[in-house]
């Protein structure tokens, strides 16, 4: 191994950096893996300032300078475990339901023919629409109230390098706060699909927080659309194979929304999706 270091206090530094890789970590690590490593080690070291913006999953809100030191141990080959295939979400067959409902519920514009046909015309052009005071005032409140219950016992649903977030149901319905996200990963399924998200307390959120649906093409780092969480609002969202989505990392900065909103660390939405 190869580290740089410079005279004095710095050099011992270094010194002692070396002999806890080379020596001490590195016969712990072949004890918990049970593989043999060999003396030599690559290792780099990098330094990182902070900039205000971060990309990793992990956020980083010190203003420090960061020192970085990464490389790997040598050893023989090992067998590759089988790659987890996750279980889908279970699909379920569309179920006729009473119509009467939606007059109770759904804001009275979007149930107007003229406006639905806007609406299918603009959702023909652009494959994408938000639909804002979807539902009624009484009964969006009655919701919002509903979901604040201290009855729901709310789980973690992972895995970390996919998601973090808390769903209640399959369908689903989630609830996002600090330090919750979803990523694009190579086994994400890609297929014509519908995407329906309807949000629920979303008052004063910025997208600064994150907590956004982002739509890119797959393989590439263009960002297609940007599905911005808002209170009472229903998007529908057309994809092909091509596309792909992600729920952005909340940061910190959401945590301010407290200052205004108490009770209320982050936001739900109920999130479905429906298949050619």
């Amino acid at each position: 191994m190869r580290l740089a270091t410079a005279g004095g206090a710095r050099g011992l530094q270094g010194v002692a950096v070396r002999h806890a890789l080379c020596e001490e970590f590195r016969a712990w690590l072949s004890a918990v893996t049970q593989i043999v490593l060999e003396p030599t080690i690559d290792i780099s070291c990098a330094k990182y300032e902070y900039t205000g913006q971060s990309i990793s999953v992990s956020e980083v809100v010190s203003h420090k300078c960061r020192l970085s030191v990464s490389g790997w141990f040598h050893g023989p080959s090992v067998a590759r475990p089988t790659r987890h295939v996750e279980t889908p979400l279970a699909r379920s067959p569309h179920i006729p339901y009473d119509h009467e409902i939606l007059y109770e519920w759904i804001n009275l514009v979007y149930l107007d023919m003229d406006s639905q046909a806007q609406i299918q015309e603009e959702f023909e052009e652009r494959s994408e629409i938000l639909l804002k005071d979807f539902l009624k005032k009484e009964k969006y409140q009655l919701l919002c109230e509903a979901l604040e219950s201290k009855e729901i016992q709310w789980s973690s649903r992972g895995p970390a390098n996919k998601r973090l977030g808390h769903p209640v149901c399959v369908g689903e319905l989630r609830r996002w706060t600090h330090g919750h996200y979803t990523l694009v990963h190579d086994s994400q399924a890609t297929e014509f699909a519908l995407d329906l998200l309807f949000f629920c307390g979303c008052e004063d959120w910025d997208p600064e927080y994150g907590g956004f649906t982002s739509y890119i093409a797959k393989g590439e780092d263009e960002e297609l659309l940007t599905v911005n969480p808002e209170d009472n609002c229903l998007a529908l969202v057309y994809r092909d194979k091509e596309t792909m989505k992600f729920v952005k990392y909340i940061n910190h900065r959401s945590l301010a929304r407290l200052n205004k909103h108490p009770d209320r660390r982050g936001f739900w939405d109920f999130s479905f999706v429906y298949y050619e």
